[in-house]
Protein backbone atom coordinates (compact mmCIF):
# COMPACT_ATOMS: atom_id res chain seq x y z
CA UNK A 1 0.00 0.00 0.00
CA UNK A 2 1.20 3.41 -1.11
CA UNK A 3 1.93 6.48 1.70
CA UNK A 4 0.29 9.38 1.28
CA UNK A 5 1.48 12.46 1.92
CA UNK A 6 -0.01 12.91 5.38
CA UNK A 7 1.68 10.02 6.47
CA UNK A 8 5.09 11.63 6.24
CA UNK A 9 4.43 14.77 8.11
CA UNK A 10 3.30 12.52 11.77
CA UNK A 11 5.78 12.24 13.85
CA UNK A 12 7.20 8.87 14.92
CA UNK A 13 6.50 7.13 18.26
CA UNK A 14 8.88 7.06 20.22
CA UNK A 15 6.70 4.42 22.55
CA UNK A 16 8.77 5.81 25.79
CA UNK A 17 8.56 7.96 28.55
CA UNK A 18 7.99 11.57 26.67
CA UNK A 19 11.04 14.06 27.49
CA UNK A 20 9.22 16.73 28.96
CA UNK A 21 7.36 14.76 31.14
CA UNK A 22 10.82 13.36 32.62
CA UNK A 23 11.95 17.07 33.01
CA UNK A 24 8.83 18.26 34.77
CA UNK A 25 8.77 15.38 37.12
CA UNK A 26 12.88 16.13 38.17
CA UNK A 27 12.15 19.58 37.88
CA UNK A 28 9.20 19.36 40.89
CA UNK A 29 11.36 16.82 42.58
CA UNK A 30 14.11 18.67 43.09
CA UNK A 31 13.15 22.44 42.90
CA UNK A 32 9.78 21.47 45.17
CA UNK A 33 11.35 19.09 47.28
CA UNK A 34 13.71 21.46 48.64
CA UNK A 35 10.45 23.17 49.67
CA UNK A 36 9.02 20.35 50.91
CA UNK A 37 11.80 19.52 52.97
CA UNK A 38 12.15 23.04 54.75
CA UNK A 39 8.57 23.71 54.95
CA UNK A 40 8.34 20.23 56.99
CA UNK A 41 11.55 21.00 59.30
CA UNK A 42 9.26 24.03 59.97
CA UNK A 43 5.89 22.27 60.76
CA UNK A 44 8.09 19.39 62.83
CA UNK A 45 9.82 21.86 64.91
CA UNK A 46 6.71 23.98 65.45
CA UNK A 47 5.03 20.84 66.64
CA UNK A 48 7.47 19.94 69.20
CA UNK A 49 7.70 23.54 70.56
CA UNK A 50 3.44 23.24 70.96
CA UNK A 51 4.30 19.76 72.39
CA UNK A 52 6.92 21.03 75.51
CA UNK A 53 4.50 24.00 75.92
CA UNK A 54 1.70 21.41 76.34
CA UNK A 55 3.89 19.91 78.61
CA UNK A 56 4.56 23.16 80.66
CA UNK A 57 0.77 23.56 80.84
CA UNK A 58 0.18 20.10 82.15
CA UNK A 59 2.69 20.17 84.73
CA UNK A 60 1.37 23.60 86.00
CA UNK A 61 -2.51 22.30 86.06
CA UNK A 62 -0.91 19.46 88.30
CA UNK A 63 0.94 21.52 90.36
CA UNK A 64 -1.85 23.69 90.82
CA UNK A 65 -4.19 20.55 91.38
CA UNK A 66 -2.12 19.04 93.81
CA UNK A 67 -1.76 22.40 95.88
CA UNK A 68 -5.84 22.75 95.56
CA UNK A 69 -6.48 18.82 96.87
CA UNK A 70 -3.41 19.50 99.75
CA UNK A 71 -5.81 22.07 100.44
CA UNK A 72 -9.01 20.41 100.89
CA UNK A 73 -7.51 17.50 103.17
CA UNK A 74 -6.55 19.44 105.79
CA UNK A 75 -8.00 18.57 109.01
CA UNK A 76 -9.12 14.50 107.33
CA UNK A 77 -5.50 14.15 106.19
CA UNK A 78 -3.82 10.14 105.97
CA UNK A 79 -0.86 10.00 105.44
CA UNK A 80 0.27 10.27 101.40
CA UNK A 81 3.67 8.35 99.72
CA UNK A 82 5.19 8.64 96.48
CA UNK A 83 3.66 5.56 93.94
CA UNK A 84 6.69 3.36 94.15
CA UNK A 85 7.37 4.30 97.57
CA UNK A 86 4.01 2.68 98.31
CA UNK A 87 4.28 -0.12 95.64
CA UNK A 88 7.44 -1.33 98.00
CA UNK A 89 5.71 -1.08 101.27
CA UNK A 90 2.42 -3.02 100.45
CA UNK A 91 3.77 -5.29 97.63
CA UNK A 92 4.74 -9.18 98.62
CA UNK A 93 2.50 -7.98 101.98
CA UNK A 94 -0.05 -10.17 103.07
CA UNK A 95 -3.40 -8.76 103.45
CA UNK A 96 -3.07 -9.23 107.43
CA UNK A 97 0.32 -6.56 107.30
CA UNK A 98 -0.92 -4.19 104.92
CA UNK A 99 -4.32 -3.47 107.34
CA UNK A 100 -1.92 -3.10 109.85
CA UNK A 101 0.00 -0.73 107.62
CA UNK A 102 -2.72 1.39 105.87
CA UNK A 103 -5.91 0.51 108.46
CA UNK A 104 -9.17 -0.72 107.10
CA UNK A 105 -8.95 -0.28 103.10
CA UNK A 106 -11.88 2.17 101.65
CA UNK A 107 -13.52 -0.10 99.74
CA UNK A 108 -12.52 -3.86 99.35
CA UNK A 109 -13.88 -6.19 96.49
CA UNK A 110 -13.58 -10.16 96.39
CA UNK A 111 -13.04 -11.90 93.37
CA UNK A 112 -12.73 -15.64 91.95
CA UNK A 113 -9.09 -15.57 91.21
CA UNK A 114 -8.08 -12.38 93.43
CA UNK A 115 -9.26 -9.57 96.01
CA UNK A 116 -9.27 -5.57 95.38
CA UNK A 117 -8.62 -3.27 98.28
CA UNK A 118 -9.24 0.17 97.36
CA UNK A 119 -7.39 2.88 99.29
CA UNK A 120 -8.51 7.11 98.15
CA UNK A 121 -5.87 9.94 98.17
CA UNK A 122 -3.06 7.70 99.37
CA UNK A 123 -0.63 7.95 96.95
CA UNK A 124 0.89 11.03 95.08
CA UNK A 125 2.80 11.59 91.54
CA UNK A 126 6.53 12.51 92.71
CA UNK A 127 7.00 15.30 90.23
CA UNK A 128 3.93 17.56 90.48
CA UNK A 129 3.07 16.00 94.08
CA UNK A 130 -0.97 15.41 92.27
CA UNK A 131 -2.55 13.16 94.73
CA UNK A 132 -4.22 9.74 93.10
CA UNK A 133 -7.72 9.69 93.73
CA UNK A 134 -7.53 5.69 94.36
CA UNK A 135 -4.79 3.32 94.79
CA UNK A 136 -5.74 -0.55 93.60
CA UNK A 137 -4.34 -3.15 95.30
CA UNK A 138 -5.02 -6.90 94.47
CA UNK A 139 -4.01 -9.77 96.31
CA UNK A 140 -3.86 -13.46 94.73
CA UNK A 141 -3.51 -16.02 97.50
CA UNK A 142 -3.38 -13.77 100.60
CA UNK A 143 -0.43 -11.71 99.13
CA UNK A 144 -0.45 -8.50 97.13
CA UNK A 145 0.77 -8.72 93.94
CA UNK A 146 -0.39 -5.98 91.75
CA UNK A 147 -0.68 -1.72 92.82
CA UNK A 148 -2.09 0.16 90.01
CA UNK A 149 -3.33 3.96 89.98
Amino acid sequence: MPQDSTDARRPKSTRGFPVGLVVAFADGLFVGGGGVALGGYFWLTSRQWRMNEFAKMQLAREQALAAEQRANLKGNEKKTYLREEFEMMVKGKTEAEVRALLGEPDMAMDGDNFNRWIYQARTHKSVTGYIDPLVNLYFRNGVCDKVDW
